[in-house]
């Protein structure tokens, strides 16, 4: 018999050293399939230690890996120790996979997740396969959205000096308001920044873990001592724990936006979060989720993998910069757009996108200086489609349709 060569040819303490420095749980998988000295080394020393290490290496942002860590609990059927009910259970997850706090006086710190060292390997294998079929679908879903994205051509100003009129124009101006502009414009000089960017990359893996953990958690719903007889209904997911939000797309009868009268973030109607989870479900729906081989794929699309200081701080934020561009876009009197939602763009994968990304397409400033704001409203509308567009001029209309206030503002 030949001798092992490779990996499996080297001592198990030095394979043992390698798999402590993995970079993520995908690379983990692949490692514990191709090399039996590892597997062995996993399933029969040291499992628990080597995962959480992988886990732990940074390259997986911390709210995925409070995410994973939780699933992981319940599913070997033991609640978090400060976990006593439903709400510990939402409030332990808003704490450890947001940065959503409301100043709460009671609950101050998520306190500190670690693996036991009692965790079955059982457990770790089947988070192992888990995470690998996520890994699939968050490759998938990026695909999907940049083949989107990447067809988009903006326009731009011609007069780089011109700006939107209000929209409080008296109904006999009408023609005069924002919502009925037609500035002459030109397509923006677009640039692909190429494949999608670790920032990218971990949004979507870390709504799909969430996701998994809305399931885990509705199949271990005997733990929890409070959890509603008829189930926890999909929607849900929205709230679990994302509680306090506005909906940016109620109004009543008037036009007027309906107030929960809950907190926000940012003057901004939704969270980002919210934002992301609707672009993941919207992916699902879709046919073929998976479409062709997984491989083929990663070749198509190459994940970057470079990780920003910037990056790590924005990915651990409830906003980003496109979403807090979107307040000016929906909110401001002089946009053709005010008061749209931002469902039209978060199907074009706008809640994903980098700041970089974003720039070069056209649709947010480089400097951030709010006096530009403006100039960037009609690359928005630009990739509207007409009906998309007349739903928001109704609005606009409704709310709006009645004598100038005179003053010029709200």
């Amino acid at each position: 018999m030949n001798p092992p060569t490779g990996l499996d040819g080297l001592a198990p303490e030095l394979v043992l050293i390698i798999l402590h420095q993995l970079p993520d749980l995908e690379s983990l998988n692949c490692l514990l399939r191709a090399s039996p000295t590892a597997y062995r080394l996993f399933n029969d020393v040291c499992g628990p230690g080597i995962f959480e290490a992988v886990l732990s290496s940074g390259l997986t942002h911390d709210y995925t890996c409070a995410l994973i860590r939780i699933t992981i609990s319940i599913r070997c059927g033991i609640l978090p120790p400060t976990v006593h009910n439903l709400q510990d259970l939402k409030d332990l997850i808003r704490l450890a996979a947001t940065n959503i706090c409301y100043d709460d006086p009671e609950i101050e710190y998520a306190p500190s997740l670690h693996l036991s060292a009692n965790t079955p390997v059982f457990v770790l294998k089947e988070i192992l396969a888990i995470n690998h079929k996520i890994v699939q679908l968050t490759t998938n879903c990026l695909l999907y959205y940049l083949e989107k994205f990447n067809k988009l051509s903006p326009s731009h100003f011609i007069d780089k000096e011109y700006k939107f009129p209000s929209n409080f124009k008296p109904p006999s101006l009408d023609n005069g308001s924002a919502c009925n502009s037609m500035p002459a414009s030109t397509p923006f000089p677009v640039r692909n920044i190429g494949p999608p960017t670790w920032l990218e990359t971990q949004r979507v893996l870390r709504i799909f873990w969430r996701v998994q953990l809305f399931h885990q958690v509705s199949k271990s719903s005997h733990l929890l001592p409070d959890w509603p007889e008829n189930g926890m209904p999909v929607i849900e997911l929205y709230n679990f724990p994302l509680s306090g939000i506005w909906h940016d797309d109620e109004f009543d009868d008037d036009g007027v936006p309906i107030s929960t009268g809950e907190p926000y973030i940012y003057q901004q109607g939704t969270l980002l979060e919210y934002e992301l989870i609707e672009s993941v479900l919207h992916f699902i729906q879709q046919p073929q989720v998976l479409g062709p081989n997984y491989h083929t794929l990663k070749q198509k699309l190459p994940i970057n993998d470079f990780i920003g200081e910037y990056d790590r701080e924005l990915l651990s934020d409830n906003t980003s910069p496109t979403y807090v561009y979107f307040y000016y876009v929906s909110k401001n009197y002089h946009s053709p757009l005010n008061f749209t939602t931002f469902e039209p763009f978060r199907n074009l994968g706008f809640a994903i996108w980098s700041r970089e990304r974003m720039i070069n397409y056209g649709f947010i400033p480089s400097s951030g200086r709010e006096c530009e704001a403006h100039l960037y409203f009609q690359a928005w509308k630009s990739v509207l489609t007409e009906e998309e567009c007349d739903k928001v001029k109704k609005k606009i209309e409704v709310y709006y349709g009645r004598p100038n206030p005179g003053n010029g503002s709200k």
